[in-house]
């Protein structure tokens, strides 16, 4: 996208944004004309908006022909007037389908959402994650009268056990298609019987992120209803205290969620029973699937491996924080199978030893799906390190890597590294992410400039997250605030 400074802000033809300044009257004045002319995207991000200046930006949004059809105000702390100005404009003036509120510390939320969203027949993706929603006990009534909500955001907001009297408002939605209520700390008895009800009856529903909230001592409430869940393609139920007499509703659920992509399990304490659901008989076609610090023992190793060999859609798989990891031969599973379509392997933290890794790195050479390879925290040393990069870079071998991480490991030859890494680029053009965050050179931490790497190139990384060029679920799946698509 083509952008350009201008007054503190960047347009191109449809998006005219601010970001990290003080928005002045006068400035919100200045976007008229873009309106006008049809501006379709609006972003005041970590502003702060002068006074009256949101009451100029509601006079703009009250005009007649405005087609501005995303409001984004991410972290731009809106007052009680402020909030006013913004929902009554578009009460009357229903033009914006998308409006972000991620994080700005609204005020007089309770009567301003009723304002914003009954019957508002425009609005279809709504995004307050990041603020506090613990006295806006009105919110589920609002949210039941709007009827066209195909994106719903509410993580991180201190919702707690209001979030289960929520839950069940919407439980027949007709149009939502993503809802994240992640990081509510919700703990209330009723919660699963709640969600397991928006699965039921929300026949759209592809999204649904609950991680953090606690599913509780009944959770087949809730994982026996995945079986009714035809639409859906993405489920995060990380940290939700699953535990291992959960396990048998989870296979039954999942056996029959037969459209299911993408599954994050991570953060409960499961153990060896999470055996029962690596099978191809229940994840049929997975592609992206988290099993870290699920407490998986040694009995499970195998299992792992079978998977991994016998699943044909399985593109990106996060075992970190699996000490199993150790027992399972991964060299024979690749070698054995060279047409596994694996193309994300998160092994980090996984206690697998040096030679374990040379042994998977020799076995890699020629496999040409591997995109995604995250070796973070494992205590490699120099000795392994060069033989890993250098198996990478040789001419016999047909790996092309998007993103490899090495981060948190111990490295002395500092030129001999750094050469392999560049290697690295000159063999994969498309290459995009190497993680070097905190990686040690002899207690010294390496900054971007000691690459010495075109610019275009980003060094840095997110822990732990694969990247894939074929498929890669929702950012709304891995709970990044305020992104709906």
């Amino acid at each position: 996208m083509n952008t350009v400074s201008m007054l503190g802000g960047s347009e191109d033809l449809d998006t005219f944004a601010y970001r990290g300044k003080k928005v002045s009257y006068d400035e919100i004045g200045e976007v008229k004309a873009r309106v006008e002319a049809g501006l379709r995207r609006l972003v005041i991000m970590e502003c702060e908006l002068a006074k009256q200046a949101a009451g100029q930006l509601g006079r703009l949004l009250l005009r007649e022909n405005v087609k501005l059809g995303i409001l984004d105000m991410h972290g731009t702390k809106l007052g009680m007037d402020d909030l006013r100005a913004v929902s009554q404009a578009l009460r009357v003036n229903a033009v914006v389908e998308r409006l972000g509120l991620v994080g700005c510390r609204l005020e007089d939320i309770e009567g301003q959402l009723a304002i914003l969203l009954d019957g508002n027949t425009r609005l279809r993706h709504l995004l307050l994650s990041r603020n506090d929603l613990s006295l806006a006990t009105g919110l589920p009534r609002s949210l039941k009268s709007n009827k066209e909500l195909a994106t719903l955001d509410l993580s991180h907001a201190n919702l707690q056990g209001t979030l289960t009297t929520l839950l069940c408002s919407i439980e027949a939605h007709p149009t939502l298609r993503t809802l994240n209520v992640s990081y509510n700390n919700c703990r209330c008895t009723r919660f699963p019987c709640a969600v397991g009800g928006v699965v039921l009856g929300c026949k759209a529903l592809r999204t649904l992120n609950i991680a953090g909230n606690s599913l509780g001592e009944q959770p087949e409430m809730f994982l026996g209803k995945l079986q009714f869940a035809e639409s859906l393609t993405e489920l995060n139920i990380s940290q939700t205290g699953l535990k291992e007499d959960g396990v048998a509703s989870l296979k039954e659920g999942l056996r029959m969620c037969e459209n299911l992509l993408a599954l994050d399990l991570s953060n409960n304490d499961i153990g060896d029973s999470l055996s029962n659901v690596l099978s191809t008989d229940v994840l049929h076609n997975i592609k992206w699937l988290s099993v870290s610090r699920t407490g998986m023992g040694r009995g499970v190793a195998q299992d792992i491996a079978d998977f991994m060999e016998d699943g044909d859609t399985l593109l990106s798989f996060d075992v970190s924080d699996t000490k199993c990891i150790g027992d399972v031969c991964l060299a024979d599973v690749f070698m054995r199978n060279r047409r596994l379509p694996i193309k994300g392997l998160n092994l980090s933290r996984t206690g697998l030893s040096e030679s374990a890794v040379r042994g998977l790195l020799h076995a890699l050479r020629e496999y040409t799906a591997l995109q995604s390879l995250l070796l973070e925290n494992l205590s490699l040393h120099s000795g392994t390190l060069i033989p890993i990069v250098a198996s990478l870079t040789t001419p016999q071998s047909t790996v092309s890597l998007i993103q490899v991480s090495f981060s948190g490991n111990s490295i002395a030859d500092i030129p001999v590294i750094l050469a392999g890494f560049k290697k690295l680029f000159e063999r994969n053009p498309s290459l995009s992410c190497i993680g070097t965050k905190e990686t040690h050179f002899h207690n010294e931490k390496v900054s971007r400039a000691d690459f010495d790497f075109p610019e275009a190139i980003p060094v840095r990384m997110r822990s732990g997250t694969v990247v894939d060029a074929e498929y890669s679920p929702s950012p709304v799946f891995f709970g990044v605030p305020g992104v709906d698509e």
